[in-house]
């Protein structure tokens, strides 16, 4: 399940790049990094406070996405919308089901014009209509296979990690009734889209993910793999570059966040105190959630204006959390959602 470590199968995957050892270029100025051209922006990190926990609403909070204050959550076996226009007193909108639990549970989601996307275990994909949140509205559901425990929209193609039986391509240009186009081969866990590229990770110890061409939905093809040490439980992308969330390694019990170049190659990898959980990338800030399937649970902050030689700004205690994400339209709050219910968190970043 999303946010807990799946159990090492014996699988074969495809892997065309392995892990490289971090290659930090010489700094000359400590205070003044190498500029790169990776095109990444560089905003001063400037101070992040946390605001408030939500913890009475929440009981597992496997996802989050939010849009304009309004977050929507794959909580247990609802889809539930929470109001944070004011972020110490939030407003509960609505949840679906009104009464009752849907048949599986709430694995993950995607927001998108009034629509939320969600798949839960039974296996089932969902299209809600969310112009009213205190109405969420059922569009269509479409069964699918596999241990679902992704989906990602792009255009009229929602992508859904189903672990061991890859990545479903669903057409969704007519949201009453979603079509199954193709399949992607692979193990998948968690899923990022980026442009005409789809990274994916395994959640398998060692497996690493794999980058895809999606320019054409119904025949999406392998660019290349790459390996992690941890079980890779979450990835973003941005300008090419991937950031992976890598859960533990069972040597140490110790996970990761590393950083991988436009061709998969490792450039940098960091420990962090737990099994890292998730990750979210806005302009050149990195935040990631680390759990020890506990009480215990971190936010981190690292500055990737220069990917080679990223900086880690913050590290502070956050609720038992297993995503993160922020708001694109207040792009400063950022969001951590899992057992210890939601935290938010301001950003006061500076720009350039």
């Amino acid at each position: 399940m999303k946010g807990i470590i799946p159990i090492t199968v014996a699988v074969s995957l495809l892997i065309l790049a392995c892990e490289k050892k971090p290659n930090n270029p010489p700094n000359d100025n400590d205070n003044n990094p190498p500029d790169t051209t990776s095109g990444f922006e560089n905003y001063q990190f400037g101070t992040i406070e946390h605001i408030f926990t939500l913890t009475d609403s929440i009981s597992t909070g496997k996802d989050i996405k939010v849009y304009n204050s309004i977050a929507y959550v794959a909580d247990y076996k609802r889809m539930k919308i929470i109001d944070f226009s004011e972020p110490t007193a939030p407003v509960f909108l609505g949840q679906y089901p009104p009464e009752g639990n849907l048949w599986g549970y709430s694995m993950a989601l995607d927001y998108r014009e009034n629509r939320v996307y969600l798949v839960d275990s039974t296996p089932r994909f969902y299209i809600f209509d969310v112009s009213d949140p205190t109405s969420p509205e059922v569009l269509s559901r479409l069964s699918l296979t596999g241990t679902i425990l992704d989906v990602a929209v792009s255009g009229d193609y929602a992508y859904i990690a189903a672990y061991t039986d890859g990545i479903a391509v669903v057409d969704i240009s007519n949201e009453t009734n979603p079509n199954l186009l193709s399949n992607i081969e692979c193990i998948s866990s968690a899923i990022f889209i980026e442009g005409d590229r789809l990274f994916s990770v395994s959640g398998i110890e060692g497996r690493g993910g794999n980058c895809f061409d999606i320019s054409n939905p119904s025949s999406p093809t392998a660019i290349f793999g790459f390996r992690t040490n941890g079980y890779a439980l979450d990835v973003a992308a941005r300008l090419g570059y991937i950031f992976v969330a890598d859960g533990v390694f069972r040597a140490t019990n110790t996970g990761a966040f590393s950083i991988r170049d436009t061709a998969g190659a490792g450039i940098f990898v960091d420990s962090l105190a737990n099994s890292c959980q998730g990750v979210a990338v806005n302009h050149n800030f990195v935040y990631l959630v680390d759990w020890n399937n506990g009480p215990n649970s971190n936010l981190y902050v690292y500055n990737v204006h220069n990917p080679q030689e990223p900086s880690l700004e913050y590290s502070g205690e956050n609720s038992p959390s297993v995503r993160v994400t922020f708001d694109p339209m207040n792009e400063k709050y950022i969001y951590t959602s899992g057992r210890g219910g939601i935290a938010v968190f301001y950003h006061n970043f500076q720009e350039e």
